[in-house]
This record gives C-alpha cells, sequence and structure tokens, in this order.
C-alpha cells in the first residue's frame, strides 16, 4: 500500500478551545494530517510513531519517540496530541512520522513535515517572568501547572480529564477504567500492546509462525478452569526438537491437576480422567515412560521404561516396568508385567499378563492369565482361563476354567468348560483332556473327564451317539449309543441307477484277485495287514472314487456278490448231487435185482432135480 501524509494543521494546545485558555505554557501540541492509501483518502484504524529531529534530513533526533493507537481516520483526516517535552527553543523542527495497519512493522512516510508556530505561539514565546494569578480568569487549564503542590487536590467532576506520564502516581487500579483506550505511550516497555495480545473475541492479521499463544522459555504452559488446571504442555526443554537428548517431544497432561509425567519423561500424553476426591478416593493418571499413553479413566498407570506403551481407558489398569509397545484398551485391574513388551489386554476384569510374555492378546473376560515367557499366546475371554509358562503360540478362545500346560506349544482349546491340553494338542467341550502330544479330544455335557489315548490320537466322547455324514445326512457312518461298532448309512431312497450283478463274475475276479500280507511304511514293520491293493481292486471291479483306497462299503458289496455266486455255485453242486444221488439208487435198485437173479439161477441150475 503506497501511504501519503499531508499536514494540514500543526499549532500549540493554546489554539485548541478559545482565547481565554492560554496553554502555550505547556508542551502538548495538536497535530493534524491527511492520509492517503492507494491515492485514495484512507478511513479506519492506524498505529503512528512520532520523531521529533532538528534536520530535514539527518541530524538527531529530539525526545523520545511517541506511539499512539489507535489512531481513527476518516475520509483521510486525523488529529493526535503530542508531547516532545521542552523542545522547542526557536530554532526549527521536523516531525517524521511511521504507521502501521496490522501487525508488520511500522513503515515511515516521507518527507520529514516541518514544525511552524502559531501566532499566539509566537505571543507565548515573547512572554518572560512571573504571569500574576490575578491576571488569569476562569478556570486554569493544565498546562499551566508546573512544578510540585503538596495540597490535596480532588477531581469530583465526571468531566474532569488528566493528562500525562503518570510515573508518579501511585495506587492506580486499571479496573476502574471503563471507556477509552490507554495509548501504547502510556503504557511501560514490557506490557503488552492493545494489537500485541489475543482478544476474547479473536485476531485478526496473524501471521503463522510469527504468532502464537504460548511461552518462549522452557516454563509449561497451563489452561485452568475455575482455578484448576485442566491442562499442562510441557516442552521438554528442547524446544528445537533438534534430536538431542531430551528430544523436544512435548508432553500433553490433560484431566484432572492430579495426573503427571514422570521427571525427564519425553513425548507423554494423558488425555483426561484422573481424580483428586472420587468418592474420597485419589486416583492419578500416571505416566513414568517416554512416548506412553493414558488416554483416560481412573487411577492407570504406565511405569518407566515402558516406551510407547497404551493404557486407553479403565481403572486402576497398570502396565508394568519395561513393557515396551504394550496395551490395555479399557476394564479394571487388568495387568501386564515387566517386559511383556508388545503385549495387549482388550479389557475385561483382573486380568494379567505376566513377564516376559512378548507378543500375547488378551481379549477381555474375568481373570484370565497368560504366564510367564508364553509368547505369541491368545486368551479370546471367559473366565478363569490359563495359559501356563513357555506354552508359545497356545490359544484358548473363551469358556471357563480351561488350561494350557507348561511347555504346551502351539496348544488349542477353543472353549468350553475345565478342559486342558499339551503341546501341538486340541481338547473341546466339557473335561476334555488332551495329555498326549498332537492328540484330539472332544468331550460331550457329562460332567467327567475324557482322555486322550496316546499322541497324535482322536477321541471322541458322544455319549448321544457319533454320526459322520458326507452329504446332507443321506450318507455315512454312525456309532450309536451304547453301540460297539459303526453303521453305514445305506438308506435306498439315497441311491440311483441300479443295475444287476452277476454274482458268478464277481465271484470269479474275487478268485483272481491277489491277496498278500503287508504294513504300512507309516506303521512298524511288525505291525502286519492283509488284502488286495487298491489299485487291483479298481482294476477288477472298476468301484469307486480313486484307485488309492478301497471304500468298505465296495469291500463289503464284493465279498456279499462273491458270496452270492459262491452259493449259487454251492446250489448247482447239490443239484448235481442229488442227481447223482437218484442215478446210484436207481443203479442200486438194479444191482440188487441183478444180485437177486444171479442167486435164483444160482439155486436152480439148468437141467438139475428133474
Amino acid at each position: 500500500m503506497k501511504t501519503k501524509l499531508h499536514s494540514l494543521l500543526l499549532g500549540l494546545a493554546a489554539l485548541a478551545a478559545s482565547a481565554t485558555q492560554l496553554r502555550a505554557q505547556g508542551t502538548t501540541f495538536t497535530y493534524q494530517g491527511r492520509l492517503e492509501a492507494a491515492g485514495a483518502p484512507y478511513t479506519g484504524l492506524a498505529e503512528m510513531q512520532f520523531r521529533l529531529w532538528d534536520a530535514a534530513s539527518g541530524g538527531s533526533q529530539l525526545g523520545s519517540t511517541l506511539t499512539v493507537t489507535p489512531v481513527g481516520v476518516t475520509n483521510g483526516l486525523f488529529t493526535v496530541s503530542l508531547d516532545f517535552g521542552n523542545q522547542f527553543t526557536g530554532a526549527h523542527r521536523w516531525l517524521e512520522i511511521a504507521l502501521r495497519t496490522n501487525l508488520l512493522g511500522f513503515t515511515t512516510l516521507s518527507p520529514r513535515q516541518s514544525v511552524t508556530p502559531t501566532p499566539y505561539a509566537i505571543t507565548a514565546g515573547n512572554l518572560t517572568g512571573t504571569l500574576a494569578a490575578a491576571q488569569l480568569s476562569g478556570a486554569i487549564p493544565s498546562a499551566n501547572f508546573g512544578g510540585t503542590y503538596s495540597g490535596a487536590v480532588t477531581f469530583d467532576n465526571a468531566g474532569n480529564n488528566f493528562t500525562g506520564s503518570g510515573a508518579g502516581l501511585s495506587g492506580l487500579n486499571a479496573s476502574q477504567l471503563t471507556t477509552g483506550t490507554v495509548p501504547d505511550a502510556r503504557l511501560a516497555a514490557n506490557l503488552a500492546r492493545t494489537n500485541q495480545v489475543w482478544l476474547l473475541g479473536g485476531n485478526a492479521g496473524t501471521t503463522e509462525g510469527a504468532h502464537f499463544l504460548g511461552t518462549r522459555d522452557g516454563q509449561p504452559l497451563e489452561f485452568r478452569v475455575n482455578g484448576l488446571r485442566v491442562l499442562r504442555l510441557e516442552d521438554n526443554v528442547d524446544g528445537a526438537d533438534s534430536g538431542n537428548t531430551p528430544d523436544g517431544a512435548p508432553n500433553v497432561i490433560g484431566g484432572s491437576a492430579a495426573n503427571f509425567v514422570g521427571a525427564g519423561v519425553v513425548g507423554a500424553t494423558i488425555s483426561g480422567g484422573g481424580a483428586t476426591n472420587y468418592s474420597t478416593l485419589v486416583l492419578t493418571n500416571v505416566v513414568l515412560a517416554d512416548y506412553a499413553t493414558v488416554g483416560g479413566g481412573l487411577g492407570n498407570r504406565v511405569e518407566a521404561f515402558s516406551m510407547a506403551a497404551t493404557v486407553s481407558g479403565g481403572r486402576d489398569n497398570t502396565i508394568e516396568t519395561a513393557a515396551d509397545y504394550a496395551t490395555i484398551g479399557g476394564g479394571s485391574l487388568n495387568t501386564i508385567q515387566t517386559s511383556a513388551n508388545h503385549a495387549s489386554i482388550g479389557g475385561g476384569w483382573i486380568n494379567t499378563i505376566y513377564s516376559g510374555a512378548t507378543w500375547t492378546t488378551l481379549g477381555g473376560g474375568q481373570d484370565n492369565r497368560i504366564w510367564h515367557n508364553a509368547s505369541w499366546a491368545t486368551i479370546g475371554g471367559g473366565s478363569g482361563n490359563s495359559i501356563l509358562t513357555n506354552a508359545d503360540y497356545a490359544t484358548i478362545g473363551g469358556g471357563s476354567g480351561n488350561r494350557i500346560y507348561t511347555n504346551a506349544a502351539y496348544a488349542t482349546i477353543p472353549g468350553g468348560q475345565s478342559n486342558s491340553a499339551t503341546n501341538y494338542a486340541f481338547a473341546a467341550g466339557r473335561r476334555a483332556k488332551a495329555n498326549h502330544t498332537g492328540s484330539f479330544v472332544w468331550c460331550d455335557s457329562l460332567n467327567q473327564d475324557g482322555a486322550s489315548q496316546g499322541n497324535n490320537t482322536f477321541t471322541v466322547r458322544a455319549s448321544g451317539g457319533t454320526y459322520f455324514f458326507s452329504s446332507s445326512g443321506n450318507t455315512g457312518v454312525r456309532l450309536a449309543a451304547g453301540d460297539g461298532s459303526w453303521v453305514s448309512l445305506s438308506d435306498r431312497n439315497a441311491k440311483e441307477n441300479f443295475e444287476p450283478v452277476d454274482a458268478q463274475e464277481v465271484l470269479d475276479k474275487v478268485a483272481a484277485l491277489p491277496l498278500s500280507r503287508w504294513n504300512y511304511k507309516s506303521q512298524e514293520a511288525d505291525i502286519r495287514h492283509l488284502g488286495p491293493m487298491a489299485q487291483d481292486f479298481k482294476a477288477a471291479f472298476g468301484l469307486g472314487d480313486s484307485d488309492t483306497g478301497i471304500s468298505t462299503v465296495d469291500a463289503d458289496g464284493v465279498a456279499l456278490a462273491a458270496i452270492q455266486g459262491l452259493n449259487q455255485k454251492l446250489e448247482e453242486t447239490r443239484d448235481e448231487l442229488k442227481r447223482r444221488d437218484a442215478e446210484n439208487a436207481e443203479l442200486q435198485q438194479r444191482l440188487s435185482q441183478l444180485e437177486d437173479l444171479v442167486r435164483t439161477l444160482a439155486a436152480h441150475p439148468k437141467g438139475g432135480g428133474r
């Protein structure tokens, strides 16, 4: 903005009111000027500085610099009262003016304005000696007073005015000022000016970085409500944040005035909560570790050296020493112990992750525990569940009273009640005991133990029966309650594409089927089995969906067909035998008849006895 100032009037104070007011003895004078901005008269507020010089350029400044604010400018015109002291001895004087309309620096106007006397001032300049009080009429202008007056002076008229430096005043109560503005010139250098404070209605014309609300030293900044601290900001001494120790990350402490961050801690945050008197209790939120956080709640703590650990809320939750990056989401009386780095408790009540159980997760519930050094373990919830020492990667989904044994790595209990498991084992239901490595145990609701039978075994207790279905309940096998053998589900309604079977053909193929004794490669050599190879069975009968396995239903069917074929052969043999028996009987009868004839002939030889 190009600013131009025209001097319109410069006169001594004697011309301010009437000819009867002789103010030439004073040093205050009125200056009126015109201010233009961009070629047009300026209207608004401005802050101005005035300096008195003994030359039009260069020279020496006389008296002090006067700052006048705010100055109201209307259509370019303004008027100010100036007092440089007794600097007018008759020699020429020039006035230099600088101004600004925002919080930026002052702009000095050019050229300096010559200070010229008025006629009354010339007259006052010719007066010498003491003027008798009898020659004065009316009220004596304040400019005519000087020296020290020992008597009491009472200003009891609302129209009374007082001007001057005020340096000798004592007991001045600024709260009694109800109107007007105290000019900058009346304020000490260490007091903020009107345009250098944050106003209740907000500030305009601020510059990012240059203007801020806060302190310039290492002292904390506090905000209070009703006299009590509600927010404290601590710089940690290193305002440059240069990476030195401490590294300058500020501490933010909100909530109760009882909340605190330990000495030497940096980057800590307490968002709120805490209490100095909650049902007569002092419940303080505390952070004693760098970059750690307490979100709120009551009586929550992050102990020393637990870097970047977090307690989000709840009550009386604690992350103990050196549990870096650990987290407690909420709940009450939950604890992550020493050195349980990266451990997490979601919430609940009286849940504990013990020392050294790194990277563990406890979702919630009540009185659940992950014991020492059981890293990467998980308890989802429930009540009274425990993963014991060194049970890495173990999991309990929930339920009640479930336990994974010491050193039981990778064990799993999805839920249920009073189940237990060892390494790589699985236990579910009620009182299932997977006591062997790699065992699987599921027990029904009976209130009695059901234990594994050995390593890598599958054990199920189902007092109501066991069913395995391969499709929609129509095919599969069943072990009925109290039964000792499996039953294949073979409903006619689940079958189709029926074809007759040549039992004799099946019998012939069975007779030709290679059989041998053998053992599985996964078993010991002395564990023997007998039967055909699946490839030979598939080639002979074309049954099943694979040539690497023999379905029991197919084996049973082939056996039944072969039996039928054998039965047919037996029936045919029986019929043949019957036929042969009849022939033999006939032959036997004929033989008997022949024998009788022979005996008769022998008894009566030819020609004998006649």
